[in-house]
């Protein structure tokens, strides 16, 4: 993907070695700086330069990618940066929401309904707590559905979740996550704060 080329003329130490051609990125690494709120901050960028590829030194790695997400988390919590005009935050919380579980705007193909029998849908948003979305199919307030979703993110793996229906209007249903293990609401915040650095830049 190409890049703003004010990147080629970082230097690499007090002086630059070698003809410019010698300092081209040939590889970038980037993950976004996350603030305890979720918005989104900044980009973390590491690159690798070099006159062609084979000079630039070895691919980056998906553990190299998850230490650079780590490292924008934390850089996010000490709190010295702000966030910059127009980027995406949280949609407004549900009041039982506010604090813990703000909800993201996010569209992503939905399936839900029973195990055998999953009808498809669309996510308006998407929290920690649970989701809303539309769908070809309703269900009563207090139905206990099964929702699957991913993100289109590099490495993603499905989420599926029993979910209970808190709300339905029409076609539109908004529902709580339930019996979700903690790992798995973890990896639901960092897809969700990989997915709003993704839209960011």
């Amino acid at each position: 993907v190409q890049h703003r080329s004010v990147f080629e003329t970082v230097k690499l130490g007090a002086a630059p070695s070698g003809p410019p051609q010698a300092r081209v990125i040939q590889k970038l690494m980037s993950a976004p700086i996350v603030g305890d709120s979720g918005q989104v901050l900044g980009v973390l960028q590491i690159s690798r330069k070099g006159a062609i590829l084979a000079a630039a030194g070895p691919d980056f790695t998906a553990d190299d990618l998850k230490q650079l997400e780590a490292a924008g988390r934390r850089v996010g919590s000490l709190g010295v940066l702000s966030a910059a005009a127009g980027t995406p935050a949280p949609a407004s919380p549900r009041a039982e929401e506010r604090r813990a579980f703000p909800r993201w705007p996010v569209k992503l193909a939905v399936q839900y309904g029973s195990a055998a029998d999953l009808a498809l849908g669309e996510s308006c948003d998407i929290s920690e707590g649970g989701m809303g979305f539309t769908g070809e199919r309703t269900y009563p307030v207090g139905a206990e559905i099964e929702v699957r979703f991913i993100f289109s993110l590099p490495g993603a793996r499905w989420f599926q979740s029993k979910a209970l229906v808190r709300r339905a209007d029409q076609a539109t249903l908004g529902v709580e996550f339930v019996g979700m293990a903690p790992c798995e609401r973890s990896r639901l915040r960092d897809s969700l704060h990989a997915h709003a650095g993704r839209r960011s830049a």
